[in-house]
């Protein structure tokens, strides 16, 4: 997975950089079509924001996190993607089985019109 790091109106250090990538990384034992990420982290006042855009199969996840700590902001917003990433998993397990249910229908519905 393709991790791209950011930092907008500060200067990150580099173990902020190695934490976000290993908490972001944590995300692949969850899903296996996650084609890259993009953390964002802003620094506004006191307030530190973590953006987290995660792209799995053909859609995007998007989180943003906001706390006095970077560490902190990036947890919440990882532990919020895990869940959303849980929930996209099982929409598409969901629509796969949609799709063969379907299928092994129809032909018990074509020997009835006959």
């Amino acid at each position: 997975m393709q991790v791209t790091f950011t930092a907008r109106r500060f200067k990150a250090t580099e173990p902020l950089r190695k934490y976000a990538e290993t908490e972001v990384n944590r995300l692949k034992k969850y899903a296996d079509g996650i084609v890259g990420c993009d953390v964002v982290l802003t620094q506004e006042r006191n307030n530190h924001i973590a953006d987290i855009t995660l792209k799995i199969d053909n859609a995007k996840l998007t989180v943003r996190e906001i706390s006095d700590d970077f560490f902190k902001s990036i947890d919440q917003a990882v532990d919020k993607l895990e869940r959303k990433v849980k929930k996209h998993r099982e929409k598409m397990r969901m629509h796969s089985h949609e799709k063969i249910t379907e299928v092994l229908v129809m032909p018990e519905k074509e020997e009835e019109m006959e």
